[in-house]
């Protein structure tokens, strides 16, 4: 090792040993250097931070690090503020303290100060006001502590459900721009939803009921007899043996369908009066609506068959088998459907009101039928009766106690036309 590099070494230690360390005094009040951690985000290099302390505090002889201080920064976006107060930590059992060494340029000296350390808390101006509680619903408020507590004490499970339903959340705020162009798309798609007028006539339409006229004024104009049995049909009811019947006995035996008391008294009650134009309709429907029990008990079958079984004429027959019965596809024989049979109920019904002067009894039609009243006078009030017990003039007319007719309602056709309204949800029981 040559001489001159023995001397530099030798003069640095001899300069390095001159170095004194001493603590600060604490008499001083001047503020000195501070530490601050911070969790996770790093502030600018260029952020300001200041501390705050009480005007009037009982430790003000107290060290630097023992006095109760704030730090606080902040910038444009975000704030800093220390959660703690500083030194007054040393005060409550802390095990440790922190001294920042400061020598002055050209002194070799070197000071070490007591510096507090501060905890930062960082906040987001933007989120300032949500998170003091201003402008939040209870609910939300509720949903915030929620949270705050299930990141605190909760399962991994329930953290993971917190996190999850926090990066689902829509914000609001950023919907702003795009509020006015939803609501022109909303009422654009909604222009082309139907409106309650034209799902009412469309219910209307679907119902297993004839041809009628909601604005008829009479109940005769509601269901016109010439949209239930054409004139082609009426034409080709032959009731000439029924009318040429010694008694109401030998004209029912001429009936396609005779086990029915219904049926019978009517062809008994019109025979027993007037052989005029009115009565010999009625007969014709009487007769029609036999051939409509007749078909009712043997639809099933091919053409063939079913006119076989009615002994009706051809141009009869094709017609309920068009009207009262599906043919699937490639198949012969013809077959009835809920709605054809409710179908034929219904066409049968509205005959039996023109026979009956539109008071139709319609718990002895649930007799004959073998069905319950309720499901009857649903089909009835499908037509648009109303359901009603008999006044007390048809109640003396019938001979029947007040306690009989209370038993026994009536379907009666009123104009104009009102159908019941299509059931929402679930039904009551």
């Amino acid at each position: 090792m040559s001489a001159s590099a023995s001397s530099s070494k030798r003069k640095r230690s001899e300069t390095e040993s001159e170095v004194t360390i001493q603590l600060a005094s604490a008499a001083s009040s001047s503020q000195g250097p501070v530490l601050a951690s911070f969790s996770a985000t790093r502030p600018a290099s260029d952020m300001l931070f200041h501390t705050y302390a009480p005007e009037h505090q009982a430790d003000a002889k107290a060290e630097p690090d023992a006095r109760a201080s704030i730090l606080a920064g902040e910038d444009e976006r975000l704030e800093f503020t220390s959660s703690n107060l500083g030194g007054i930590a040393v005060g409550k059992g802390y095990s440790c303290r922190y001294l920042v060494g400061v020598r002055r340029k050209g002194s070799s000296t070197i000071t070490l100060v007591p510096a507090p350390l501060h905890t930062m808390a960082r906040r987001v101006k933007k989120l300032k006001s949500s998170e003091l509680g201003l402008n939040v619903s209870p609910a939300e408020q509720r949903i915030i502590a929620r949270n705050a507590l299930g990141e605190a004490f909760g399962t991994k499970k329930a953290k993971r459900q917190i996190r999850e339903a926090e990066r689902n959340k829509v914000d609001v705020g950023a919907m702003e721009g795009v509020k006015d162009f939803l609501q022109d798309s909303i009422t654009g798609n909604t222009e082309a939803l139907p409106t309650k007028d034209t799902i009412k006539a469309a219910a209307d339409a679907d119902r297993p009921i004839p041809p009628h006229d909601v604005t008829a004024t009479e109940p005769a104009d509601a269901y016109k007899l010439s949209d239930l049995i054409s004139d082609a049909e009426m034409a080709a009811l032959n009731i000439g043996p029924m009318l040429a019947a010694d008694d109401a006995r030998s004209a029912q035996a001429h009936l396609p369908f005779r086990h029915s008391t219904w049926l019978n008294d009517r062809v008994g009650a019109l025979k027993a009066q007037k052989n005029n134009k009115a009565n010999r309709q009625k007969l014709k429907i009487v007769l029609y609506i036999a051939y409509l029990r007749a078909f009712r008990v043997s639809s099933r079958g091919n053409r063939s068959q079913i006119a076989e079984k009615l002994h009706a004429p051809t141009l009869i027959v094709d017609s309920l088998v068009s009207k009262f019965t599906e043919t699937p596809r490639g198949a012969v024989k013809h077959q009835t459907t809920p709605f054809t049979e409710a179908k034929l109920l219904c066409w049968m019904f509205a005959l039996c009101l023109h026979v009956d002067d539109f008071v139709v009894d319609s718990t002895a039609l649930a007799k004959e039928l073998q069905m319950t009243p309720a499901k009857i006078n649903e089909l009835f009030k499908a037509l648009g009766c109303k359901i009603e017990v008999l006044t007390a003039a048809d109640r003396e007319k019938a001979g029947l106690t007040p306690g009989e007719a209370a038993k026994q309602k009536r379907a009666i056709l009123r104009v104009p036309l009102t159908f019941p309204e299509v059931r929402r949800g679930k039904a009551k029981r």
